[in-house]
């Protein structure tokens, strides 16, 4: 008598789409040999074993979330999940990778090729097309009331709009805010303003102090909510690779910047400096109200006291 067989499923990382990481190489591998497998509802922890002109490893562990979604394509949280293969341009992929991007070599990516989650390719196609479709439809009904306002404006200022659109054209950023700036010294001017810039779009100034930079700023203005230190001149230092390389050592945050005589083409090398910028930190400000500083993550990686 034939006994019924029940087929395990085939193994799968939840959540992994091919979108979800991208190839650093034009190569291909063969798919490499699954070592260990530990699945954990969306937890995993898996390695493979490739072989190329030596046997190299290749891991993959955390958990794969989308954390939203930019210009209809999904957005991953990548400190949560780590692909590494121990091959050279595994190792080079990994520091390429960013918390915005995760790049992998081929063997790593035969190796994900091939624990894709077709169930959620099928529901990540079904949200993009639904995505698509409803910014159609803002994009049409946008379309419909540009053309009618387009309408109504040429039967109650007939002709003014081409004028205004000119006259942008020709001027300016810099002399048009000159011109706004002088309407608003007469009551005239400053009635037509109050009604193009009204509060939800020019709000009153508010101020506040942060508690990481001490800089007071005004939490409306985007532009404003920026928070950084540039390195200090007292605990900077310039540094040499022979004669003709150099670069700026910030022995605050550990940065370096102002990289002088380095190809801006081309691959670094993974024992040369890289360009780190300008600032020590650069994140969002903190109302002093709200301010842990025994407990700020920026503040604990910077050295206070010099050697």
């Amino acid at each position: 008598m034939l006994q019924n067989c029940v087929r395990a499923p085939p193994l799968v990382i939840p959540g992994l789409v091919h979108e979800a990481y991208l190839a650093g190489s034009r190569h291909t591998a063969v798919t490499p040999t699954l070592i260990k497998s530990e699945v954990d509802g969306d937890e995993v922890d898996l390695k493979w074993e490739a072989i190329g002109s030596s046997v190299y490893s290749v891991t993959a562990s955390g958990s794969l979330v989308i954390t939203g979604w930019a210009n209809g394509k999904p957005k991953y949280d990548y400190n949560r999940f780590h692909v590494l293969c121990s091959c050279p341009d595994g190792v080079r992929q990994h520091e390429s990778s960013s918390a915005e991007r995760l790049y992998v070599c081929k063997h790593a990516k035969s190796a994900l090729d091939s624990v894709c989650d077709r169930e959620a390719a099928k529901s990540l196609q079904v949200k993009k097309a639904a995505m698509i479709a409803k910014h159609e439809e803002e994009r049409k009904r946008r379309v419909a009331y540009l053309e009618e306002q387009r309408s109504e404006q040429e039967k109650i200022l007939p002709n003014e709009r081409a004028r205004i659109e000119y006259g942008l054209s020709k001027y300016s950023d810099g002399e048009i805010v000159k011109m706004v700036k002088e309407a608003a010294n007469s009551v005239e001017g400053l009635q037509a303003l109050v009604k193009i810039f009204p509060s939800t779009v020019m709000p009153a100034k508010k101020s506040i102090k942060c508690g990481r930079c001490k800089k007071i700023y005004d939490p409306q203005i985007k532009s404003d909510l920026i928070c950084r230190e540039e390195h200090p001149d007292d605990r900077v230092s310039t540094e040499w690779d022979g004669s003709k390389k150099s670069w700026m050592h910030c022995r605050r945050c550990d940065k370096t910047f102002g990289l002088n005589g380095f190809y801006s083409w081309g691959k670094r090398r993974r024992d040369e400096p890289e360009e780190e910028g300008d600032y020590c930190y650069e994140t969002t400000h903190v109302p002093v109200d709200e301010f842990d500083e025994e407990n700020d993550p920026i503040l604990a990686g910077l050295e206070d006291e010099d050697y």
